[in-house]
């Protein structure tokens, strides 16, 4: 980080501030669902960022369409003019 983005990191940075460093370089910011194995963990990482304002245009959400998206998760999408397909 220090040589490529100029940003000097001497401690261990908390999950969601990792996020949010990780967010403002990446383009694109995939996000996957391929399983119902998982906890969950994409869709908070999916909401996180939505909420915090990432440009929606970086983000893609994958997902396996065997799996069901709840209705909660539409909704946000919506709520942040995501545009998702499976």
């Amino acid at each position: 980080m220090k040589e490529k983005h100029g940003v000097n990191i001497e401690f261990r940075l908390p999950i969601l501030r990792k996020l949010q460093e990780l967010a403002k370089f990446s383009k694109p910011i995939l996000i996957v669902r391929e399983r119902e194995l998982t906890r969950g963990g994409e869709y908070v990482e999916l909401a996180f960022l939505l909420l915090e304002g990432t440009d929606t245009s970086k983000i893609v959400f994958l997902w396996n369409n065997k799996v069901d998206i709840s209705s909660m998760v539409k909704e946000l999408l919506d709520a942040c003019n995501f545009n998702f397909r499976p």
